[in-house]
């Protein structure tokens, strides 16, 4: 693992949101949305808990051991907060996936970062009624990206 099965599975996740979130915005400026609320709202159902949580859960087969280990133990980490706006269970999944991410950018894997955002955002997409019913109920829509 490069000395990164040390690393605090809490920084891998801060790190991950944060190269999570610009492959997400890197999808979504393609889309030609002109203001920034519309892409924020287009964001949410992609970078929030729920949502990676069922993307990490449906790609955890796939992963390299060492992946798996990564996701896992920063999943199962003690934590003193308690999310606000997300299910106990569905934060611990995400931290899990944003840990993924900050490991393989701590590896310098740009390569494996894209493709896996790739596929962890086909798998949202598939699975948004699960994850934005309100807002499908309310007016209709679905948020849609295409990388294919």
């Amino acid at each position: 693992m490069n000395g990164l099965e040390y690393a605090s599975p809490a920084a891998l996740a801060w790190l991950g949101d944060a190269v999570y979130e610009i492959e997400v915005r890197n999808a979504l400026v393609d889309l030609d949305a002109v203001h920034t609320d519309a892409l924020h709202k287009k964001a949410v159902p992609f970078v929030c808990a729920k949502g990676q949580a069922i993307a990490i859960r449906e790609l955890l087969d796939g992963l390299a051991e060492e992946e798996k280990a990564v996701v896992l133990r920063a999943r199962n980490r003690k934590s003193s907060s308690q999310p606000r706006h997300a299910d106990p269970v569905d934060y611990r999944w995400a931290t899990g996936f944003e840990a993924l991410f900050g490991y393989w950018k701590l590896r310098g894997d740009d390569e494996r970062i894209a493709s896996f955002a790739r596929e962890a955002m086909r798998v949202i997409r598939d699975h948004m009624d699960e994850i934005q019913p309100k807002q499908l109920k309310e007016t209709g829509k679905r948020i849609l990206i295409s990388h294919d």
